[in-house]
């Protein structure tokens, strides 16, 4: 199940290749993974590594709005509502 939302993400976010329509980089900006691959090229870039702020933002914006779901909606126990 994974697979099937990594891959159309990778595909979009330009992993497997470079220079992909300017609408497609548009709907990965969107998701995590283009920030997360763009931070990770830039920290490792011989000529010199540095941080890439605004990508870290995006993923740490992420984080936060995926720690929010999963505190609003995952339980460790069945919930017992008025309506079952």
């Amino acid at each position: 199940m994974g697979l099937v939302v990594l891959l159309p993400l990778a595909f979009f976010s330009e992993v497997f290749f470079i220079d992909g329509p300017e609408w497609m980089r548009g709907v990965g900006a969107l998701f995590p993974l283009l920030h997360f691959q763009n931070a990770l090229a830039q920290a490792w870039d011989p000529a010199g590594a540095e941080l890439a702020w605004g990508h870290l933002g995006v993923l740490a914006g992420w984080g936060v709005l995926a720690g929010a779901v999963a505190v609003r909606y995952f339980r460790w126990e069945v919930r017992r509502d008025a309506r079952s």
